[in-house]
């Protein structure tokens, strides 16, 4: 997403232009339903903060998403897309029909890899998302294990 003020001088309206041709892991396209529900739907450590500054959210068509502020505050867009985790944009309709509990089994995103597998304290598998808007990640395949022995880390 691209984000914009919508004139020079406004500092509380933050407009976001969803790329074209921007998809999630199940080939649906990421539309601005998805940021707000993904928004709304945030719990993380920094919620309180970044939702009691936030006055309203907007969707005008599916490719627009627009954030109207209560007062102007500069460090929104660091805590929207890398502070917190409330910039991270989840399928509405997939998560609305598999659940919280069916999402944590087989989430979907929009990034450059997406989920295979997960078994607790032993391993998480990704593998490059070849839709991925920029260009397929040259490591096709990404295994985090859990490897308890310090030496042997």
């Amino acid at each position: 997403m691209t984000a914009r003020g919508t004139k020079p001088d406004d500092k509380l309206t933050y407009d976001m232009i969803i790329r074209k041709g921007a998809k999630f892991h199940d080939g649906t396209p990421v539309t601005s339903d998805d940021v707000k529900f993904s928004f709304e739907r945030y719990r993380g450590a920094q919620a309180a903060q970044i939702k009691g500054r936030v006055a309203s959210i907007e969707t005008p068509d599916p490719g627009h998403v627009r954030f109207k502020l209560k007062t102007a505050w500069p460090d929104f867009l660091t805590f929207y897309a890398s502070a917190t985790g409330a910039g991270w944009v989840v399928p509405k309709a997939y998560l609305e029909k598999v659940g919280e509990e069916g999402f944590k089994k087989a989430p979907i995103g929009a990034g450059p890899y997406k989920f295979v597998s997960f078994k607790p304290g032993v391993e998480l598998v990704v593998e490059a998302f070849e839709d991925y808007w920029r260009k397929t990640a040259s490591v096709k395949r990404l295994i985090f294990r859990v490897i308890p022995e310090e030496a042997t880390r």
